[in-house]
């Protein structure tokens, strides 16, 4: 999947994709946790007054050096 997404050309390409991968990963194990912390899932009509607000970009610092994420957060802020 990776290599048909991001088509790398050698080990350093293939190296520098994985680091999307990882990204989207990360973003995906979030998403699902704000879910989780929400009660309801993405798409769904809200059970609570706490609700999805928006997203806020962070930068994670990893092997593959930086990575920039789009983080969900929830309109209380407790997430």
């Amino acid at each position: 999947m990776l290599v048909e997404q991001y088509q790398p050309k050698d080990a350093q390409a293939l190296h520098e994709s994985s680091k999307y991968l990882l990204g989207d990963t990360v973003e995906k194990m979030l998403k699902t946790e704000l879910d989780e912390h929400l009660d309801y899932e993405y798409g769904q009509a809200p059970l609570l007054l706490d609700t999805r607000n928006d997203r806020t970009k962070k930068t994670v610092n990893s092997s593959y050096k930086n990575i920039g994420l789009n983080i969900s957060r929830d309109s209380k802020v407790s997430f």
